[in-house]
């Protein structure tokens, strides 16, 4: 009797593994556990592969995202869970696999969360998921290489550059990671998840079991053409940018305008981008599908785009790559808050007083009760855009007296003014501007294809006229066309674009009236001087990943970024003497109290006069 029973129960074990090998993989139903995570914060779930879906060959059921706790800086408001149980699965695999990213960094090697599979035998093993081993961050920089994972059992399978990420030069990426169940031969009753605290906090977007050898699946998401991250050698060759405008449900909106803008070099951010690209102002419509097609540009910048259409709120696509897949960009229907009470109705239009279509207004200052104030939460939409008849209404729910409002448009100087709050049609009559020109010389040579800005000398913000951006051609002479005319500018060389060659330091010159062109003579390029130091963070560890450090020098409107290496170590070069102005540019930290000259009226930058090289300053973050 007992050999019998012997005899039974390896007869059983032995036809457990042979179910194993043969199962498919199956996926697991995580909707109930779904909640709030980066997918809705970036807004979107219309590029997640939704559903049932086959990634890196592998089935997934996809219906959301689990975000556990983590101590990065986005949920410090909001946290995320520090749980999930009893996830059903009631069946016994071999191999557990996960679609995961985590929401922000950590150390290499660190644990960021836990898979506990509950066995039905009331026992329980615990898998770790480790940065750098099995996932990193979500987000990952696209034109620059990233680090491979130390692990060989994750891969990345599936990755879409992202509307709200491409301003910071980054894609989306998810994670396979394929974990080996320690018991194979139990049944797991249910699996759940916990975060270990770290940093990262561990988003999980699907999960399936299945057998330790099975044939891959054909992937029906399609990669995209191509690579992300993308390092492929740039030479600057014209290249047409096209891509997709469509409603928030994917619907396509035919006769959209799209226009660039700005534009930035790669893996820059959004906020270094200048205007005096030669394909700023470049224009194309959509088709009756919504696509467009740009005229060829450089393949080694990246593009801001405005899009507008008739009953869609304007947006932009602020990092379009030529040599990338098409984007697609969708459209929020527009809100028209009508308060005839709260409301400034203007008409622009051109000095000869025909209509400005798609001129851009943007609100400053509002004014009520006798107090003005700039910044903050206006209530005003961001942005407004002038109809074909040139006009345009900027309302809010909050009463106001008065509010400043700037226009600006290809062609045409910039409009800032204030304007009364009104029923009626105010009108504004643009000018063509005046112009400044001059001539870049170094030991009495010309420096073509450098970047030379004009900021307008009085800051105040009632009258601020703002700056803008010249190129140096191969004469290297500049001109910079549609400045606001009778206006007194500082112009200097950008120091990221002169650092090689030297320092141009600001000097002061005055516009003319509209039409008229002030020739400012040559420009000569000085010798710069260099800032250099250490940043260290003041607990001691070491110093986070993606830290930069900016500089600007009163009284130009310039700022220059660096980055330090691993130790810390920075230096600064093509700067002129001046105030010297520090800040730091990382999420989540900030300077600290121990840095001498930390700004007592602007706690986040540090201030200094920088006469002549310094090279041993200590920046604590």
């Amino acid at each position: 009797m007992r050999m019998a029973q012997r005899l039974w129960l390896v007869f059983t074990s032995g036809c457990l593994v042979s179910n194993l090998i043969s199962a498919p993989v199956e996926t697991l139903d995580l909707k109930p556990f779904t909640g709030p995570s980066p997918i809705e914060k970036y807004h979107v779930e219309w590029l997640m592969p939704y559903g049932r879906q086959v990634l890196d060959g592998t089935p997934f059921q996809i219906d959301g995202g689990i975000l556990l706790y983590g101590t990065n800086s986005l949920q410090r408001a909001n946290h995320a869970r520090t749980n999930v149980n009893n996830i059903p699965v009631d069946r016994s695999f071999e191999k557990l696999h996960l679609l995961a990213g985590s929401q922000a960094f950590t150390t290499e090697g660190i644990p960021i969360a836990q898979i506990i599979l509950q066995y039905a035998d009331h026992t329980s093993a615990s898998l770790d998921i480790i940065y750098g081993e099995h996932l990193r961050t979500w987000t990952s920089p696209w034109h620059e290489e990233n680090p491979p994972l130390t692990g060989t059992n994750s891969r990345v399978a599936w990755c879409r550059p992202a509307a709200a990420l491409v301003s910071s030069d980054n894609f989306l990426r998810l994670f396979h990671i394929t974990l080996a169940n320690p018991s194979p031969e139990k049944l797991v009753k249910s699996i759940s998840l916990a975060s270990t605290g770290a940093n990262p906090g561990f988003l999980l977007v699907a999960m399936s079991t299945g057998p330790a050898a099975v044939d891959p699946l054909p992937d029906t998401v399609p990669q995209p053409a191509a690579p992300y991250p993308d390092f492929r050698p740039r030479d600057g060759s014209l290249l047409p940018a096209s891509g997709r405008i469509a409603t928030d449900d994917g619907q396509p909106i035919p006769a959209a305008k799209v226009r660039i803008v700005a534009a930035r070099k790669l893996n820059t951010a959004d906020y270094e981008s200048t205007t005096d690209d030669p394909a700023v102002n470049l224009t194309a419509i959509t088709d009756a599908v919504g696509h467009f097609t740009l005229p060829p540009v450089a393949d080694n910048r990246l593009y801001r785009l405005l899009v507008a259409a008739t009953g869609f709120e304007p947006a932009y696509y602020r990092g379009l790559d030529p040599k990338s897949d098409p984007i697609e960009l969708r459209l929020l229907p527009a809100v028209h808050l009508v308060d005839n009470t709260n409301s400034v109705h203007l008409r622009v239009l051109t000095p000869d007083g025909q209509p400005v279509p798609l001129a851009v207004a943007e609100h400053d200052g509002i004014a009520r009760g006798g107090s003005r104030g700039w910044g903050g939460e206006s209530g005003f939409p961001d942005q407004q855009f002038t109809d074909t008849n040139g006009e345009f209404i900027l309302t809010r729910a909050a009463a106001f007296d008065r509010v400043q409002i700037k226009i600006t448009t290809p062609d045409y100087a910039a409009y800032k003014e204030w304007f009364d709050r009104s029923n009626g049609i105010q009108t504004i009559q643009l000018d063509i501007g005046a112009i400044l020109q001059g001539r870049v010389l170094k030991n009495g040579q010309p420096l073509p294809d450098l970047r030379v800005s004009a900021s307008a000398t009085d800051r105040n913000s009632d009258v601020y006229k703002g700056s803008y951006q010249a190129r140096t051609d191969t004469n290297g002479v500049f001109r910079f066309v549609h400045l606001p005319a009778n206006t007194s500018w500082q112009v200097f060389g950008l120091m990221d674009s002169f650092k090689s060659f030297g320092a141009l330091p600001p000097r002061t010159f005055s516009t003319g009236t509209p039409g008229e062109t002030n020739d400012m003579g040559d420009f000569l390029v000085v010798p710069s001087l260099t800032l250099s130091g250490t940043v260290v963070t003041r607990s001691g560890e070491p110093l986070p990943k993606g830290t930069k450090i900016g500089i600007n020098i009163s009284p130009a409107y310039d700022y220059l970024t660096v980055t330090p290496d691993k130790s810390g170590k920075f230096s600064a070069t093509g700067l002129y003497a001046g105030q010297a102005e520090i800040s730091l540019r990382l999420n989540g930290w900030r300077l600290s109290g121990a840095n001498r000259s930390l700004d007592l009226m602007n706690p986040f930058r540090l201030t200094g006069l920088l006469e002549k090289d310094k090279d041993d300053i200590t920046i604590t973050i």
